[in-house]
């Protein structure tokens, strides 16, 4: 990690999961590196909007979801109805609607910005009432 001189060694533990090994002959460099490297992890945001918002909300070309993107620094990523069956592990039998469609991600570091980007994404999707669910 260039900012401390710390050596950071990242180990696959399975497709879900890492080691990381940080380490420096500094103590305090040592703290400040893990520090950096915890306000890097991600932070994230998930809630529901009525999926025929989503192209509204997206615009022609993903004009209007890149603006919002990038005013706040986040990611965001719209689920259709596959999406949520096989991120919530349903089959198609099962109801997916009022689950979490919509996930906003991005550095722990600007974790403020979460909450600014649904209510951003709440406002473009014009609608009046939405059930909302924070994961």
């Amino acid at each position: 990690m260039k900012a401390t001189e710390a050596n950071v060694a990242f180990e696959e533990y399975n497709q879900y999961n890492v080691f990381v090994t940080v380490s420096h002959i500094s103590h305090e460099r040592l703290i400040e590196a893990l520090e950096l490297l915890i306000e890097e992890l991600p932070s994230e945001l998930s809630f529901y909007v009525p999926e025929s918002h989503h192209k509204r909300i997206i615009g022609h070309g993903g004009k209007n979801i890149q603006r919002i993107m990038k005013k706040y620094g986040v990611y965001v990523k719209f689920l259709n109805s596959s999406d949520v069956q096989e991120l919530y592990g349903l089959s198609i039998r099962k109801p997916v609607c009022l689950l979490n469609n919509v996930i906003v991600r991005t550095p722990s570091k600007n974790s403020q910005s979460l909450l600014l980007m649904k209510t951003a994404v709440l406002e473009a999707s014009e609608e009046d009432v939405i059930i909302i669910n924070v994961l």
